[in-house]
């Protein structure tokens, strides 16, 4: 069974959701015309912190986050976003389910996952 945590801030989540996401802009004819630019999407049990919506609405504040797939306890893939933003923050609320959620996408400035490594470039 799997398990993925997100550290941030020498605060580690358990994730119940992870969704990563890569695109390039393309012309008409489906050929790239920019750099990949990679986003993750979480989603955890909403906790009583402010973290999250504070990083959310500072457009300035940067965090490094990893997420950590385990199995068995052991490692078995790293995510790193150094620099990161919090470009999305969403908390849905299930009654039927009675479970509340946090949804994050989060980009960063460097993004690493141990076989691709992705600088974005961005102005500052």
């Amino acid at each position: 069974m799997y398990v993925v945590t997100l550290k941030i801030d020498d605060m580690e989540y358990i994730l119940n959701r992870v969704n990563f996401y890569v695109a390039r802009k393309s012309d008409k004819n489906g050929r790239p015309i920019s750099e990949s630019a990679w986003t993750v999407n979480i989603n955890m049990d909403t906790t009583d912190e402010s973290l999250f919506t504070e990083w959310m609405v500072d457009q300035n504040k940067k965090k490094d986050v990893s997420l950590k797939f385990y199995e068995g306890g052991d490692t078995k893939k790293e995510w790193q976003f150094a620099k990161a933003y919090c470009v999305g923050f969403q908390e849905n609320f299930v009654a039927d389910a009675g479970v509340m959620e946090t949804q994050l996408v989060i980009s960063g400035t460097t993004v690493d996952n141990g076989n691709a490594t992705i600088n974005n470039n961005w102005t500052t």
